[in-house]
């Protein structure tokens, strides 16, 4: 296949390309700078997404994008709403016309399976569930699904939408404010201090990248012209206070917890059902929180770096 990926230096972006690389598919990987390694094949085009218009020329011979970047985080989009739905939504529109000109096949999209759905008191969410979103990063995800679902019955193009949990594993960026197990791990590492909203009991699906990946190459071989959206999670639950017990067990190490009142915006429990995506590609995660947990701070501690 032919492949774009934009955000490919981002943290799932970058374990695909890793990953497809392998597979001798003919890659192109889009962001504004590269930090990781390079991968031998693989095309690196820097730029900027909010001038995605000015790269028309990546966008040739195509058969599928993957559109990983996001702008803004779950806990600052509703500081600026209009910089979320300018950088998100607006660009990605620019996208679907360049994909629309170019006759790409497919567009494959990462949206927020733990904040389009809200807060809602359910022991599992599933795909057929309403949508209530607390954060514009939710709203504006949620409004991205719905602009490539009519972009797929104005012009044909072909979609798969993933809701995803909160992957984490390898090269995950741990000094972003996003994606508490490898942030947690490296405040493990420094014997540093560790800062709670609320009292820990906030629930969350966790899922290990390597589980990601495997969907997404699945979808890559099978759904190259079928439309999907599905709940890409591990299906089962943590607690913030279990992630921290179980690094606390694994690396051996105690350090200071300060917990401050909850936030507005925080969603008490998301659990995602994943019986549809399961169904659908025969498919179950290989990694347990505890098997993944241990690899991740494996991964951290021997590629550790202060900055």
């Amino acid at each position: 296949m032919r492949i774009l990926v934009l955000g490919g230096n981002g943290f799932v972006g970058y374990n695909f390309v890793k990953k497809m690389s392998l597979l001798n598919h003919e890659i192109t990987s889009f962001d504004r700078n590269f930090t990781y390694d390079f991968i031998e094949g693989v095309r690196y085009i820097e730029g900027n997404y909010n001038e995605i218009s000015n790269h028309k020329s990546i966008f040739k011979n195509l058969d599928v994008v993957y559109q990983f970047i996001s702008t803004t985080l779950p806990k600052d989009s509703n500081l600026n709403p209009i910089f979320d739905i300018e950088t998100n939504l607006c660009n990605l529109i620019k996208l679907l016309d360049l994909i629309v000109e170019n006759n790409i096949k497919k567009i494959v999209f990462i949206s927020s399976g733990g904040t389009v759905y809200g807060d809602q008191n359910l022991e599992s969410i599933s795909e057929q569930s309403s949508t209530d979103p607390l954060s514009s990063y939710g709203i504006v995800k949620l409004a991205m699904e719905k602009y490539i679902q009519l972009y797929s019955k104005l012009y044909g193009v072909n979609y798969s939408i993933f809701r995803l949990s909160n992957p984490y594993g390898p090269y995950q960026n741990t000094l972003k404010d996003q994606g508490i197990i490898g942030i947690f791990i490296r405040k493990f590492i420094e014997n540093g201090e560790i800062t709670i909203w609320g009292d820990g009991n906030i629930i969350r699906d966790y899922i290990y990248i390597d589980d990601v990946i495997e969907i997404l190459n699945r979808d890559l071989m099978k759904n190259i012209d079928n439309n999907i959206l599905l709940n890409l999670g591990s299906g089962k639950g943590s607690s913030i206070n279990e992630i921290l017990n179980l690094i606390e067990r694994i690396s051996n190490k105690k350090i200071n917890i300060l917990y401050k009142e909850s936030r507005s915006f925080d969603v008490k429990k998301n659990i995602l059902n994943i019986d549809k995506i399961s169904n659908t590609f025969d498919w179950k995660p290989k990694h347990d929180i505890e098997e993944g947990i241990q690899n991740t701070y494996k991964w951290l501690k021997n590629n550790y770096k202060s900055n």
